[in-house]
């Protein structure tokens, strides 16, 4: 199941379930995350340290930026919330500005 599917569901059922919510909290599962095989070594995640909650982040700010801001619209079960960060998160990921380009990993 991907982001868009469990955005989905939690608007059917009203809310996120506890492993939504537990995979949200990683960059290696979220809503960024879920592409880091289709942009490997680039925006998606990068290896920044050791702490384990941290050892991915993205390189881009803007989806670092949006990670945040889905992570927050699912821990407080605002599926439209999450559903229209999302969106920002694909229109982004599309849209990398050319010092992201993919590199060899």
């Amino acid at each position: 199941m991907n982001w868009e599917q469990r955005i989905d569901r939690a608007a059917k059922v009203g809310r996120f379930t506890a492993a939504e919510r537990q995979r949200a909290r990683s960059w290696a599962s979220c809503a960024v995350g879920e592409h880091r095989d289709e942009y490997r070594g680039t925006a998606v995640p990068r290896k920044v340290g050791q702490l384990s909650s941290w050892k991915y982040m993205p390189a881009d700010p803007v989806l670092s930026r949006l990670g945040v801001e889905f992570f927050g619209e699912v821990m407080e079960n605002r599926a439209e919330g999450a559903r229209a960060i999302h969106r920002k998160i694909q229109r982004r990921l599309a849209n990398l500005p050319t010092k992201y380009a993919a590199v060899p990993a």
